[in-house]
């Protein structure tokens, strides 16, 4: 059983701080940089992370161009897989089921006509489904089988100033960049009978461009071109595009366990030195909310539900190779790994029924031989309320760069206590 005092220590023989990963913007982020050769690019987004058989699940489209490019006409190409998504509406032959289901922001409207008025469509041509997939990569013809081509048709009397000027200029790119709404908006239907659990993904394909005859692609100018031109498979940055949704339930988000902060402590040997051997202290917090939710039982003699067993850290020495996944298994006890040490604690802080909860680690550096950076993660192993053994991770793995920044976090430390020195 946890008990609760008012501090907690672990000893590992090791070190550590924070590493910050990097967030997904929705579209393109403002700082987003096209690739070298590149000169439209696209990206597609689900509304949903989950959905359920037979719901609509709606793919925002969106694209960049360089400031230098002016599109006239083209067709954008959506890839899915027809196992998945309901595709009997063909566009064709009358049936503009699939043509309603898009819309198109003001910038596409100013320049393009409606989807709903063009030639919307399931490509159903054999010959162009096999040369896509022959131009496909293996990993999108594990994911695709079904193709929507989307056509952005020329309005000569749109409302953007160069809507009429059909041989001399087109959309700029900059205009397509500076809107924040998705160039359109594309409703699909999951079939009904979509297993639970199963990963819908939506995209596009190198193969619907790099194709001959291409199925995705524009017409436009670069700057200083004197005529309009069909642009290039290369030109195209549609690899990679996709996004991805599972089918069913969302898992239960369980209990979260975070750094909360981290000291350093020195031992000063003048009031401008101190000793090698030196202690990091890591303090981690779960939230009295998540506390009464998964761990309320926690003082509770003999609790075999909603308790926690023992508290922890995984530490790998260094920065590179280090892997979340074999943390967690180290944790858990289904894999060693001499890279990383583990060590527990039955000790918790938690002051009153409203307050969080911390518990602490003690990280020391016992002399210059065993300074070094270290990658680490706490860990919380508890009973859930089906009597289970669980456990809650960081989110992500902290850095401490103990040794890439030694001089400068001993120069802070002077700075602040030097003057406390007692010889």
């Amino acid at each position: 059983m946890v008990k609760k005092i008012s501090a907690v220590l672990l000893a590992l023989v090791l070190c550590l701080s924070v590493v910050v990963l990097p967030t997904t913007a929705a579209g393109f982020p403002e700082d987003y940089q096209i690739a070298e050769g590149k000169a439209i690019a696209f990206a597609v987004e689900l509304d949903k992370e989950y959905y359920n058989p037979g719901d609509t699940v709606t793919i925002s489209v969106y694209m960049y161009a360089t400031e230098n490019v002016e599109l006239n006409t083209g067709n954008i190409v959506l890839a899915v897989n027809s196992s998945l998504f309901d595709t009997t509406s063909s566009g064709v032959n009358g049936d503009t089921t699939v043509r309603k289901n898009i819309t198109a922001n003001d910038t596409w409207l100013s320049f393009w006509k409606e989807p709903a008025n063009t030639n919307v469509n399931w490509m159903v041509s054999q010959t162009i489904l096999d040369r896509i997939t022959a131009a496909n990569t293996e990993a999108e013809n594990g994911l695709y089988d079904s193709y929507l081509k989307i056509p952005l048709a020329r309005n000569n009397a749109g409302s953007h100033p160069n809507a009429s000027m059909i041989t001399s200029a087109g959309m700029p790119g900059a205009d397509i960049n500076a809107d924040p709404e998705p160039l359109a908006k594309v409703q699909l239907k999951l079939r009904d009978d979509v297993p639970q659990g199963t990963q819908v993904t939506v995209g596009m394909t190198t193969g619907s461009a790099v194709m001959t005859p291409s199925q995705f692609n524009f017409s436009g100018w670069f700057t200083g071109e004197a005529r309009r031109r069909n642009f290039v498979a290369s030109e195209y940055d549609v690899a990679g595009v996709q996004d991805a949704a599972t089918v069913g339930e969302p898992a239960p988000a369980g209990p979260t366990v975070a750094k909360s902060k981290a000291e350093l402590k020195f031992t000063l040997t003048s009031p401008t030195t101190v000793a090698d051997p030196f202690t990091l202290r890591v303090t981690s917090v779960i939230t009295d909310a998540d506390w009464d939710e998964y761990f309320a039982n926690t003082a509770v003699a003999d609790a075999t539900t909603d308790a926690i067993q023992r508290l922890g850290f995984v530490a790998y020495k260094g920065t590179e190779g280090f892997s979340m996944d074999t943390a967690k298994a180290v944790a858990q006890g289904t894999a060693t790994d001499a890279a990383y040490s583990l060590a527990w604690t039955d000790y918790i802080q938690k002051t009153s029924d409203t307050a969080d909860a911390y518990f602490g680690a003690r990280l020391e550096i016992t002399s210059v031989d065993t300074r070094t950076d270290v990658t680490y993660v706490g860990v919380v192993e508890y009973l859930d309320a089906n009597n289970q053994t669980a456990y809650a991770f960081y989110d992500a793995e902290q850095v401490a760069l103990l040794d890439q920044n030694y001089t400068t976090y001993v120069q802070q430390y002077v700075d602040t206590y030097g003057s406390d020195y007692v010889a």
